[in-house]
């Protein structure tokens, strides 16, 4: 990675901390972690906690669709159909994470980001419903697609 790249990672870090898009889905912000989801679905959410390149926006796919941008401390909610799904968290390069959700289940992925020589790192990962309920808790809703 050149100068110039890290650059523009600089930049839309430091221009994407003013971004805020009100949540489409009104499960999402009331109240975090206990989202209840419609009869026969199920949810998502993906969040981030971490305080590495906060501003830096992180990019998140459900099954190859864009459902919204990270920062850090915020997160996103989808219901989504029961079955297998695949997340992907795309930033120099992609993470996936594949799972399965049962109906009335709310599955709780982690993302994390880390600086490496001269590349940035994401990474996805499912925890405990209760670890996740709370750090959900402890975040505030991301820009939603």
């Amino acid at each position: 990675m050149n100068y110039r790249m890290l650059a523009l990672i600089v930049a839309t870090a430091a221009l994407a901390g003013c971004a805020a898009v009100p949540p489409h889905d009104t499960r999402a912000t009331t109240p975090p972690g206990v989202a209840e989801v419609s009869p026969g679905k199920a949810g998502v959410y993906v969040f981030r906690t971490g305080y590495s390149s906060p501003a830096l926006p992180i990019d998140v796919l459900l099954d190859g669709e864009p459902i919204g941008s990270t920062v850090s401390q915020t997160h996103l909610f989808r219901e989504i159909e029961p079955g297998r799904h695949t997340l992907g968290s795309q930033l120099q390069f992609t993470s996936k994470l594949e799972f399965d959700a049962k109906p009335g289940q709310i599955v709780y992925v982690r993302q994390d980001l880390w600086l490496g020589y001269l590349q940035v790192h994401t990474r996805l990962r499912k925890v405990h419903p209760d670890d996740g309920a709370r750090a959900v808790r402890a975040t505030r809703l991301a820009v939603s697609r």
